[in-house]
């Protein structure tokens, strides 16, 4: 059974400045709800903007969707957060949103904090709705992200998380592009970085 949003711990909410803590809210306009399963027994549910999003879309029609933001602290220094999403899109007459029966995309969550990196990966349901100024909103659904990887003083543990919301895209190739050679380029370099000297 899921809990009601608990008010978090001061040492989470420190290192986790751009989460918020969600007491019986809905999915806002623009946003993502995040339900940490650290305490199974008692989850915790986080909402999150980011500062920035773009999309990249292939050939083939898949869509890379990668958001971004940071957040700055005298207590904890810098805090940043990728969400990408890799949506492998095959179109089917009539398809909606209501048909998430099965997963459609790939999920990688980041968070860089001064002294460490956590990786969580998974999979999810996204569902892009095109508007006419050729942004989109991708709604996400039915995401199940475990950790995966971690490096120094990783940032506080969230467990396994599922990730719920919609994203207002920006129709950016090259920034989506930028944003994602710099998230490979962390990920890629962590295990040889001096994690210590970051504190």
């Amino acid at each position: 059974m899921t809990s009601k949003p608990r008010p978090v711990q001061i040492l989470l909410f420190a290192v986790l400045l751009s989460l918020g803590v969600c007491a019986g809210c809905s999915v806002r306009e623009s946003g993502i709800q995040i339900l940490s399963h650290r305490d199974p027994a008692d989850p915790e549910l986080f909402t999150n903007d980011f500062d920035q999003s773009a999309y990249i879309k292939s050939a083939h029609g898949d869509y890379d969707i990668v958001a971004e933001s940071m957040t700055v602290s005298r207590a904890t220094g810098s805090i940043r957060q990728y969400l990408h999403l890799r949506l492998y899109w095959r179109p089917h007459p009539g398809l909606t949103f209501a048909d998430k029966d099965s997963t459609n995309a790939t999920v990688r969550y980041v968070i860089l904090a001064d002294g460490g990196l956590s990786v969580y990966e998974g999979t999810g349901f996204v569902y892009p709705k095109r508007r006419r100024d050729g942004t989109i909103i991708a709604l996400i659904e039915r995401t199940e992200l475990h950790p995966a990887e971690e490096w120094g003083d990783a940032p506080v543990p969230l467990g396994e998380i599922n990730i719920r919301g919609e994203l207002h895209v920006d129709d950016d190739a090259s920034r989506a592009v930028n944003l994602l050679r710099e998230l490979d380029q962390l990920i890629g370099t962590a295990p040889d970085r001096d994690w210590s000297a970051s504190e």
